[in-house]
Formats: C-alpha cells, structure tokens, sequence
C-alpha cells in the first residue's frame, strides 16, 4: 500500500501508529497521522498555520486529551488503520497522481487530512488557519524544484549506465554518444533510459538483472 510514499511519508505512518498505540486507540486515526506530521515534519504545518509552532503545540496538546483511560498498547502490536484514516490515505494518493507528482508526500497528506471532513485532525487544522488551497500553493512551490531532483536522477542513471557499457567494452564513448544522438534521445528522459536499456538487453550487452539494478538507483 505505502510502496508509493516518500520516505517522510512513510515515516509519518510508523510514527502514527505509535501515536495511537500511546494514546490508547485500538485503531489509527486521522489525529494520530496529525500527530505523526507534528513530529515527523512540523516545518510543514507551520508554514501553513496561523500561529506556527503555537498551532502545532495547540494542536498536540487537544489531541493528547482525548486520550483513553487505560495501559498503552505495546509498540510491537500492529495497529490497523480506521476507516477514516484509509478515506484521507486514498485522497492523498489521488490528490498525488492527479498532481503528477510519483509519491504521496507529507503534503499530500495533509491535505488528504483536510480534505476528509469531520475528523478532529480536519477540524484542528481549519481552526488553526490551514486551508487546502494553502496546503495546495505548497505543492505547486515544490513542483520546480521535485523536477530538476527527477531530472537529476534519470541523468545519473543514464550515466551509470553508460560508464557500465565502456568498461564492458560495448561501445567508446564517442560511438555511445553517435547511438544516442542517432536513435536513442527522446523527449522524455525515463522513456530515453528506458529504450536504451531495453535495446541493450536484447542485444545481450547487459542483463535483465543488471537493467533492474540500474532502473533502481533513484528509487526511495
């Protein structure tokens, strides 16, 4: 379910199931992924509240007492999420793909969180001034820079790629440069790393291992 998340994203899920385990719930809910961004990414809710890091303390210490009466649930014990929490998780990967963007951030979900009216976690961040037009001019300042990062990437591959071929003997770099100036350079850089190692696996240059490998560098 979460092979989509960014690495923070992913993070803030461990961490709200701790959050509920500690306050109690035999479920994680949408306060409890809240919590998890307060602690996992606060600078992201306070550039979007009212009042900053007072928001974010405001808003921990509301949700704190809802608290249930009794021992904490063992860390170890694997909470499932409720069916709310599964509504903002699914808004959260829809907001991403519509957004082109590869994974669910922290900022897609707390818009997911927003999104899905009447939890305590939705209510708490209108309160506090977060909006999903806010949470969405967010996205849309980050869009540039996650591109030249994707770009970077490929370009990296690309390189590995090619550093693999010359030492394998493959090809110089002056004729690997002719194949790609001739045949391989598309418009898209994934369909352009793609093609060329397509094209190599079948002419036994490199392995199908060697393609996974190399189409794996840039993945969290």
């Amino acid at each position: 379910m979460f092979e989509k998340y960014s690495g923070k994203s992913r993070r803030i899920i461990f961490f709200a199931r701790y959050e509920a385990s500690q306050l109690g719930g035999e479920a994680i809910e949408p306060e409890h992924v809240l919590l998890a961004i307060i602690r996992e990414d606060r600078g992201l809710l306070e550039s979007i509240l009212l009042q900053g890091e007072a928001s974010c303390a405001l808003m921990r210490t509301t949700i704190e007492a809802t608290r249930r009466d009794g021992p904490n649930i063992a860390g170890s014990i694997d909470l499932p999420l409720s069916p709310r929490s599964k509504t903002v998780l699914n808004i959260a990967a829809h907001e991403a793909e519509v957004s082109g963007d590869e994974r669910v951030t922290p900022k897609h979900l707390v818009l997911g969180l927003l999104l899905d009216e009447g939890s305590l976690a939705a209510r708490l961040l209108r309160e506090h001034g977060a909006t999903a037009q806010s949470v969405q001019q967010a996205l849309e300042e980050t869009l540039p820079h996650q591109k030249q990062s994707e770009a970077a990437q490929i370009l990296a591959q690309l390189s590995v790629l090619i550093d693999t071929l010359i030492k394998r003997g493959v090809f110089s770099r002056q004729e690997l440069a002719e194949e790609l100036a001739n045949r391989y350079i598309l418009p898209d850089l994934h369909a352009t790393l793609n093609s060329l190692m397509a094209v190599l696996v079948r002419k036994g240059a490199i392995n199908e291992f060697d393609r996974r490998q190399i189409a794996g560098i840039s993945e969290l």
